[in-house]
């Protein structure tokens, strides 16, 4: 399961395949454009492995 990152959690990733077909997840770019930075960053360290149970498609 994904950690508790903080109230509202993050909740949205974008899933995409890399050349060799494996399955990646990237924080969508709205997360990127956060005015703090600093929290952002904090935020990406406390994420955890995904695994197949965490993602609903």
């Amino acid at each position: 399961m994904l950690p508790n990152l903080n109230k509202q959690g993050i909740k949205e990733f974008v899933v995409e395949t890399n050349q060799m077909g494996r399955l990646l997840a990237r924080l969508p770019e709205h997360y990127w454009n956060q005015s703090n930075k600093k929290l952002l960053a904090e935020t990406i360290k406390k994420l955890d492995n995904i695994t197949v149970d965490d993602i609903d498609i």
